[in-house]
């Protein structure tokens, strides 16, 4: 983004001080992005053919990697539903639609998020002038309803997923021992939120299980992934956690986001600026 930003003021000059006229100028390389990057990317790699021809999963380094996946109501089951009801397109407000009444007692921005993990979690869908529709990826999943078709994307893409395998591979381990791993892996998780949300989608696409000693294990179908790890998992960094923010304890939050007026929150923040209402949402 900085680059761009160089490159923008190398054509269109410095920007004035003004607080508008500087929104504007922020705007611009979203734009860019949202019109010449997001969309090549929808179908994200996370296999690659090697030089004798055999398929490997592709992992990107920490740095790089989603921090979690988002937890949402009824997982898997969610996913082929809204999938379901995308079929050739439909607008995202109606998707939202369906999306409330599949959960009545959700906020608006629950249901935001929902879809949000849908496009950029497990990248099923993607959207183009306000329509939805389903990706590759999404239409091989909803015709197989097998899970081989989305877990390359979270082990290769999700940060401490490949940790919880290999960790799991070696011997079974209580949910303690499993916080604990990715506690140390992203040391801004400085509760067990996101590291709890991790464990329940790997038991989701069954790639572990609760033993009956009440331990953790690989499932036979997580041991055949954590095979494919050819690689060695990476800890993140705490220098590149970013602003000291981001190793909030959630648990211990202050702020109760529930007495937010959201609506007024978002006119006010696109009051005589560049941004549109649906950006900022």
């Amino acid at each position: 983004q900085h680059d761009l930003m160089s490159r923008l003021e190398q054509l269109l000059g410095q920007a004035e001080s003004s607080p508008k006229a500087l929104s504007e100028r922020m705007t611009l390389p979203w734009f860019v992005y949202e019109g010449h990057v997001q969309g090549s990317h929808t179908e994200t790699v996370a296999e690659e053919a090697d030089d004798k021809g055999e398929v490997k999963l592709k992992p990107l380094p920490a740095i790089q990697r989603r921090k979690g996946l988002t937890s949402i109501r009824g997982g898997i089951a969610t996913l082929i539903k809204a999938l379901s009801f995308v079929e050739d397109g439909v607008r995202r407000d109606e998707l939202i639609d369906f999306l409330r009444s599949e959960f009545p007692d959700y906020r608006e921005s629950s249901l935001r998020t929902t879809v949000n993990v849908l496009k950029n979690e497990f990248y099923v869908i993607e959207e183009h002038e306000g329509i939805v529709t389903k990706t590759t990826r999404g239409q091989l999943y909803l015709d197989t309803k097998d899970p081989r078709e989305l877990i390359p994307i979270f082990l290769t893409r999700v940060l401490g997923i490949d940790h919880v395998l290999l960790a799991l591979g070696k011997q079974d381990q209580n949910s303690r021992q499993l916080y604990s791993l990715l506690r140390k892996v992203n040391s801004g998780w400085t509760s067990n939120f996101m590291p709890g949300s991790i464990i329940k989608w790997l038991k989701g696409f069954d790639l572990v299980q609760n033993s009956a000693n009440g331990l953790f294990s690989l499932t036979e179908t997580g041991k055949e992934w954590a095979a494919q790890i050819h690689w060695e998992p990476e800890f993140l960094d705490p220098e590149d956690l970013g602003e000291e923010s981001d190793s909030v304890d959630v648990d211990d939050a202050s702020l109760d986001i529930s007495s937010i007026d959201q609506g007024s929150l978002i006119k006010a923040v696109t009051a005589s600026t560049a941004f549109s209402a649906r950006l900022v949402s």
